[in-house]
């Protein structure tokens, strides 16, 4: 064999030494020469090592045939679920998976790879027209396998020349981008692996964007405006357009908001075949029947759901996020003290593997810890719920420049007014940093709990008439836009205390009317402890010996602790609230 060949061979095999034997056998074979060889035609040259290695494999040439076929259409490495779903035949897979390691062709276990990128280029060489089949079975497999990746079924469903489903599925990497889940970098990278640089979609990724930061900025009627003009698009497109809208009408946090919400989600509850878009709707939907006191489907679909997630979450990362998604967001389904071991379950999957490291998902991780300040602060347990806030702080000062994360205002309403029942910060300093932290108009509904507390901290800080101005506005806002009852319980209930105390006996006995109705229409275990609660101040209301506003902040301190995790959370004349992260999921 002349240096030349001896050359190309080296160049070819790259030290694969066995793939380097056969080339010799096939030279020697052909007398040192291959029809091309000298022409440079190195793909001919493969193929025919390829056929040769084919032979080796009794009985099971054109199995063989289609599973390195498969695989090389599914790139240098895959999952061995991946690589048996594009093969679609499970009766003979392992066999044939058995003879392609045992021919060294590929190596692995659950994932796999090929043993040289010489021999992948060799199998693609000869099976230019097969190609567009073997990646429309592989976008059909990846909707099973991997449905969150939508990066990597974009480039096989461009690779297979379906192009109104590829530019379905660049939207739903945008999105992606637009939930913080992706950075642009990787969609850009996406984009240029498939070769896709437009969608017709464009003009809805723009308008989408606008609603979302309508809905991080409480401007939930503009962004129920813009995803209710989206019409007659892909099926994906709508789906994802429908979640969007109804986060924004449960977010105006009215009875009939509540509704809208349940019908726009529940339209696309169908999409079971879609199960990364299916399992976003079902667990906003779930918060929404939950909300609707709907509870016995709500808890249907939490079985439903989780049922779903545990079948997939050992090789689709997306069911494995949700599973504990779910679990973050526990409170709005269990009783508090039940929901505390979920929510730190949560927190634990989504966070960092160290301190150095980033969390798994930043979204999900300060959603979480903000659920768990608020959750031990609903228990009473305020110096746990102070740290757990702080943390959540924490995590979102560091991670707030470069992801979206939740609201800024939840993050920073539960970790102060947590601090400040806590002892760890005075009700002045809490108040400061509350009022700092919140921004915009705090009239907005989803705001209006913050509102409430401020107006408590200011209260207690001894600044009785930025309390008063506070308190007037929050009570305007939740009986005027008619915001759910428990909205009103809080406010109603401190509006009337200030009232009280203020010697203002005749409207405070009004407002606290209002608190009473309020409460009749919370659900069970909370309309339980406030209605026992409000039976206790009912006294106090009807006396009119003066007090403070810190004597009545004490007023139940020393009361007989009602049989319930809630007691703690709710013993002081002046009701501060937690926010929790429930419904986007």
């Amino acid at each position: 064999m002349d240096d030349g060949v001896m050359d190309a061979l080296y160049d070819v095999t790259k030290g694969h030494l066995k793939l380097a034997a056969e080339l010799v056998v096939i030279l020697n074979n052909a007398d040192g020469t291959l029809p091309g060889w000298k022409d440079g035609a190195v793909p001919d040259f493969l193929s025919a090592v390829i056929r040769t290695r084919m032979h080796h494999v009794e009985r099971l040439i054109a199995s063989s045939a289609h599973l390195l076929k498969a695989a090389a259409c599914l790139g240098l490495s895959f999952s061995k679920r991946e690589l048996s779903c594009a093969f679609g035949n499970d009766a003979v897979f392992e066999r044939v998976l058995a003879a392609a390691k045992r021919e060294a062709l590929l190596d692995g276990d659950d994932e796999l790879r090929f043993r040289h990128e010489i021999l992948r280029n060799g199998v693609l060489t000869g099976m230019a027209e097969e190609t567009p089949e073997y990646h429309r079975k592989i976008c059909a497999c990846l909707v099973a396998i991997r449905p969150s990746d939508y990066a990597l079924r974009l480039y096989h469903a461009a690779a297979a020349g379906d192009r109104d489903t590829a530019d379905a599925l660049a939207f739903m990497v945008e999105t992606q981008v637009l939930r913080g889940e992706l950075s642009v970098r990787a969609r850009d990278d996406a984009f240029a692996a498939a070769g896709h640089d437009a969608t017709r979609h464009q003009d809805r990724v723009a308008n989408l964007a606008t609603a979302i930061a309508a809905i991080d900025g409480g401007r939930y009627d503009d962004a129920i405006a813009i995803c209710s003009a989206f019409a007659d698009a892909d099926e994906m497109v709508e789906a994802e357009t429908a979640y969007w809208l109804g986060l924004a009408y449960y977010k105006q946090r009215t009875a009939a908001a509540y509704e809208r919400a349940r019908t726009t989600l529940l339209e696309w509850h169908y999409l079971k075949r879609e199960p990364e878009l299916w399992s976003r709707i079902s667990a906003t939907l779930l918060t929404v029947l939950a909300t609707l006191d709907r509870h016995d489907e709500a808890t249907a679909l939490e079985r439903e759901l989780k049922a779903h997630c545990r079948s997939r979450r050992t090789y689709d990362p997306a069911a494995k996020d949700m599973y504990y998604a779910v679990l973050r967001k526990a409170e709005v389904l269990y009783p508090a003290e039940l929901a505390t071991p979920f929510i730190r379950q949560a927190v634990s999957h989504f966070g960092p593997s160290s301190p150095s490291d980033l969390p798994r998902h930043p979204f999900q991780y300060v959603a979480a810890l903000t659920n768990l300040s608020g959750n031990l602060f609903t228990l009473g347990r305020f110096d746990e719920a102070s740290r757990a806030g702080q943390e959540a702080l924490t995590a979102y000062m560091r991670l707030g420049d470069i992801h979206r994360l939740v609201e800024p205002y939840k993050v920073a309403n539960n970790a102060y007014i947590a601090a400040f029942r806590a002892g760890d910060m005075a009700a002045e300093q809490a108040a400061a940093m509350l009022a700092a932290s919140i921004g915009g108009d705090l009239l907005l509904q989803d705001r209006i709990l913050c509102r409430n507390n401020l107006a408590v901290l200011h209260l207690l800080a001894g600044d009785y008439g930025r309390a008063e101005t506070e308190f007037a506005g929050a009570y305007e806002h939740v009986m005027g836009k008619g915001l759910d009852a428990y909205y009103r319980a809080f406010v109603t209930s401190n509006y009337a205390a200030l009232l009280r105390v203020s010697g203002h006996h005749e409207r405070a006995a009004g407002v606290w009317a209002e608190h009473r109705g309020a409460v009749a229409a919370l659900s069970d275990e909370l309309r339980r402890v406030l209605s026992r609660r409000a039976d206790l101040l009912a006294a106090r209301f009807a006396d009119a010996t003066p007090v403070t506003m810190h004597q009545w902040d004490g007023v139940l301190l020393d009361e007989e602790p009602l049989v319930s995790a809630l007691w703690d959370g709710l013993r002081h004349g002046f009701l501060m609230s937690d926010i929790q992260v429930w419904s986007e999921s």
